[in-house]
């Protein structure tokens, strides 16, 4: 009698936690579903109202911590230097960044989705490599080259400007030139209002000021300092490493089904050439190896000094640049020689590794419950 009492009690108690299994899933997707129709709220009011101000979405994807008043004097604009951004790139062992995976981050100075051509006012490389740490590089500008295509080929002019003169595809080819680089995946990010969208739908982010909407467009472009666009640039890197700490934790550091909605979010705002399935082989590399933000993320601003030209194609004379530093692009040319050696070029064995990781992981959980509830 006393052994039936106790098959029926684990029945019930195997039900009860069942049930709770269910009902905590059940408000996770009402979460998740109230998430992406806030999502397609801020999309169309970017797209369609350029007047109306983006809301920043209030999920479970925010956090109230991040949101609080930075301690900084709210007037003032600081430099990066004074916010803790540090350019790692003199501290890096070079040799541990060959044979990498590289994405070109672009942002335009378009204002709305209706304009006509633009310039590229960021250009970031992404180099990851093999070990799941991640070097972002600030390509400012005003970087002079020699423009190898278009009607002005053979001309000099700031890299900025190739992407107005020849589109993208120059812009990319022209970085990759520069650097010594192959360009796997670029995501362009294609006027401003995509960029307050980027923002709303991540919460905003936390700097010496809390940046939403217009207020984050006129700090990432502000360079009334000093060194005028390099210390953008720098400013730019730690709005970027913030940035891409808060999205690991939006994603539950690379979670697929985390990490799939935040792709097709992404996807609204931004136009990009990588997948779906690239994007969650990254996101499995960068979770297998314990990638922290923190710690694995490094921040850098192409090396160079100041100079001036002459331009032939705007008929000025004395017109600012930023010129590389000629030593060290001799260092990209010997270190950064790419290859298809990555781990999930050749196949999408990364792919059906994270799947097969995240169906493991849930029967493994199962199973622990099963055997806690029969062991009572």
């Amino acid at each position: 009698m006393q052994n039936e009492w106790l098959g029926i009690l684990k029945k019930v108690t195997l039900l009860m936690l069942l049930c709770f299994a269910v009902f905590i899933i059940g408000i996770n997707l009402l979460k998740l579903a109230d998430f992406i129709y806030n999502i397609d709220s801020v999309v169309k009011t970017a797209m369609h109202d350029e007047t109306t101000e983006i809301k920043t979405v209030d999920s479970i994807f925010n956090f109230d911590e991040e949101r609080q008043t930075p301690d900084f004097d709210q007037d003032v604009a600081h430099r990066a230097f004074e916010m803790g951004w540090s350019d790692d790139l003199s501290s890096l062992d070079l040799s541990q960044w060959a044979d990498c995976y590289n994405i070109l981050m672009i942002g335009s100075d378009r204002h709305g989705y209706n304009d006509d051509k633009c310039r590229a006012d960021v250009i970031v490389l992404l180099r990851i490599n093999q070990n799941g740490e991640i070097l972002s590089m600030s390509v400012p500008r005003d970087t002079l080259i020699t423009l190898q295509g278009g009607k002005y080929k053979g001309c000099s002019d700031k890299i900025g400007h190739s992407m107005y003169w020849s589109g993208v595809d120059e812009l990319c080819e022209n970085v990759e030139r520069l650097l010594h680089v192959h360009i796997d995946n670029r995501i362009l990010m294609d006027n401003f209002r995509s960029f307050e969208a980027f923002m709303a739908i991540i919460g905003g982010v936390s700097t010496d000021k809390i940046l939403e909407g217009k207020l984050g467009v006129q700090w990432i472009r502000n360079r009334s300092f000093k060194f005028g666009d390099i210390e953008r640039c720098r400013r730019q890197q730690f709005f970027l490493k913030k940035s891409i700490a808060k999205l690991w934790r939006l994603s539950k550091q690379g979670n697929y089904i985390y990490s799939t909605i935040a792709f097709d979010s992404l996807l609204k705002i931004v136009d990009t050439d990588m997948t779906k399935k690239q994007f969650l082989n990254i996101l499995y590399l960068l979770r297998k190896t314990e990638f922290t933000p923190e710690n694995d993320y490094y921040t850098s601003v192409l090396p160079g000094t100041f100079g001036t030209y002459n331009s032939a194609i705007m008929h000025h004379d004395n017109l600012t640049c930023w010129q590389p530093d000629d030593w060290m692009l001799e260092r990209f040319r010997l270190i950064f020689h790419d290859d298809d050696s990555f781990p999930f070029e050749k196949d999408n064995a990364g792919f059906v590794d994270f799947v097969g990781l995240s169906v493991e992981r849930f029967l493994s959980r199962t199973k622990k419950a099963e055997l806690s509830v029969a062991d009572r």
